[in-house]
């Protein structure tokens, strides 16, 4: 954090301004927003603008796994059902685009007379495309 203070008279803070860096190398960015707000009371803009963003340093691709637990109520009928579930899935993202897909299956698959049961599941493919590697997302 850059913190940057008036004081009037010396002990005494008149004005103080903040600002949050990831590294020194972001102070030559941070100093000037920080000066401007101070000297002209203003609050500092925490919104980075996309050509004051970093680019993304992100390494190639590799495989990422995760696994989830889950649980289904069925629909109202005679009896509420419901079951533990399990959800799988794998992806890959690069710098420009990502892959993956999921598996969910829930619910109490055997059949009892005179019970209700049931089972879910479900299956996904997706995909997504990045538009640029800036460091940058809406607020």
């Amino acid at each position: 954090m850059v913190h940057l203070s008036q004081e009037t008279p010396i002990g005494t803070i008149f004005i103080e301004r903040q600002l949050w860096i990831a590294n020194i190398k972001e102070m030559s960015t941070a100093a000037p927003k920080l000066v401007n707000a101070l000297l002209h009371e203003k609050p500092i803009a925490s919104n980075v603008a996309e050509h004051e963003a970093r680019e993304l340093q992100k390494i190639k691709g590799g495989p990422l796994w995760h696994i989830g637990f889950l649980g289904v109520i069925s629909a109202p009928s005679r009896d509420l059902v419901g079951g533990p579930g399990l959800n799988l899935g794998w992806s890959n993202e690069t710098p420009s685009f990502a892959v993956g897909g999921e598996f969910q299956i829930s619910g109490r698959a055997e059949y009892v007379p005179g019970q209700d049961s049931f089972l879910f599941y479900s299956g996904s493919i997706g995909g997504r495309y990045f538009f640029n590697k800036q460091n940058i997302s809406p607020i």
